[in-house]
This record gives structure tokens, C-alpha cells and sequence, in this order.
């Protein structure tokens, strides 16, 4: 299980300190989809980048199955957009270059991308350059990259970014599939009818703060709510289905 306990962090612009999450406290248990939700700058994506290790905490402690992030990297995979492909490198060069990256044996390199290829139906991409892949071929070759070392847990920072109706339900099935085999699934979105399907967990997060976790229906509950838009338009702007 990932558990963020009190995790804030604390940057400074122009000499004056900002705090980009707020004692954020939630958990990413095995065979769980979690949905953060929240607007653009609420600590979303920096959050994410706590838990990958590749930002330090001010306070608060992060631990993934009770181990450090430092020592459990291998544990993870982390889909960020901005991180982008090697655009000369055809989508296969692209995911050997990472499976090589995480050690994996040079003698399942090739079974182990024609699996995920498979799964994720970019087997026809296989020989494209990545720079000429479109949006939505990209997005999906960026999640074979992060899947190529069979992760326990997965971070997913807008991963339907680009993605045409048939790839959003096939990666929603495939998500499914991954919690049944108990993977941990971190997954923000904008598309807060998307996270109201996929997610078994939902986490509102804004100007760094978690202002509520919860089932769909509990989050509701709370808010005197019918549906998660207007929870979070609630909770985040004040606003009601009457404004």
C-alpha cells in the first residue's frame, strides 16, 4: 500500500515560500482505482511527483509498502505527459530504451513489449517514430512505457489526454483489469464523469489541500450533492447547481 501521510511541500517564489500540497493525507491500497480530482495548480501532478520520488517532501512521510520511495522505484510507474518519447526512436526502440532502463532481462524484452502491445493495440505503431505519432497514439505508447516493467502501483496524471471515445473505453477496461490483478492505481482527471466510473476512491484536492475523500456517493453525502461535478463545484468554487 502507498501512504501519504501529512505530505506537503514548500517552494519558494520570488524569495517568498508557496506550499504546492498541504498536509495531504490518503492511501493507494493494491486492487484500488483512486481518482484525484481536482482544478488546474491543485497540486495534482505535484503530488504525484512526491510519490514517484522525483520531488522532495517539506513534511509528511510517503512510504510504498512500507519501504522509502528512494528504495521502491521499481515498484512503480509513472505516466506523466511531459515526459515526453524519444522522437527519432521508432515506439519499439522507445519501450527496449525503457525496459533496458529498469534492467529488465534482455531475454523477456521482446515477449514482454509484444504482450503490452498487444494489450494496448499499438502493435501497428510499433515501427513509427514516435515523433509522428498523433496525440492519442502517443498517450497510449507513453502508458506502454510505464507499464513495461510490470508495476505494482501506477500513477497516471491525465492519462485520457488525447484519447479518441474507443481508446478512453479501452483503457478504462484495461485499468479495471489491472485492480483485479491488485494493482494500485493513482489516476487524475479532468473528466469527472470518466474518475465517477472508473474510480473505487475519490480524492478533491484544491490549492494543495484535500478538502474531501470518499466514495462517489459518500463525497455526495457530504456536499448534499447528486453527482461528483457538482460536489466539486461545491467544494472548490461554492457553487451550487442553482447559482
Amino acid at each position: 500500500m502507498i501512504r501519504i501521510s501529512h505530505a506537503s511541500r514548500q517552494v519558494f517564489n520570488h524569495k517568498a515560500p508557496v506550499l504546492l500540497t498541504r498536509e495531504v493525507s490518503l492511501q493507494i491500497p493494491p486492487g484500488q482505482i483512486v481518482g484525484l480530482v481536482g482544478p488546474n495548480g491543485a497540486g495534482k501532478t505535484t503530488l504525484m511527483r512526491l510519490i514517484a520520488g522525483l520531488d522532495a517532501l517539506t513534511e509528511g512521510e510517503i512510504t510504498i509498502d512500507g519501504q522509502s520511495v528512494q528504495s521502491s522505484s521499481l515498484s512503480l510507474g509513472y505516466l506523466n505527459e511531459q515526459a515526453g518519447l524519444y522522437h527519432r526512436l521508432t515506439v519499439l526502440e522507445n519501450l527496449h530504451y525503457q525496459a533496458a532502463l529498469y534492467h529488465l532481462p534482455t531475454e523477456i524484452i521482446s515477449s514482454r513489449i509484444e504482450e503490452i502491445a498487444s494489450v494496448l493495440n499499438i502493435k501497428p505503431l510499433l515501427n513509427k517514430q514516435a515523433g509522428k505519432l498523433s496525440r492519442g497514439e502517443t498517450m497510449s505508447t507513453l502508458l506502454a512505457r510505464t507499464l513495461i516493467h510490470h508495476p505494482k502501483y501506477l500513477l497516471l496524471d491525465e492519462p485520457t489526454n488525447g484519447l479518441d471515445l474507443s481508446a478512453v473505453i479501452h483503457l478504462r477496461k484495461f485499468l479495471k483489469e489491472l485492480a483485479k490483478k491488485q494493482h494500485g492505481i493513482l489516476m487524475s482527471s479532468h473528466a469527472m464523469y470518466e474518475l465517477e466510473k472508473l474510480a473505487d476512491y475519490l480524492v478533491i484536492i484544491h490549492q494543495g489541500k484535500v478538502l474531501a475523500q470518499g466514495t462517489t456517493a459518500e463525497i455526495c453525502i457530504l456536499t448534499q450533492t447528486n453527482n461528483l461535478e457538482a460536489a466539486f463545484a461545491k467544494l472548490v468554487y461554492q457553487m451550487t447547481e442553482t447559482d
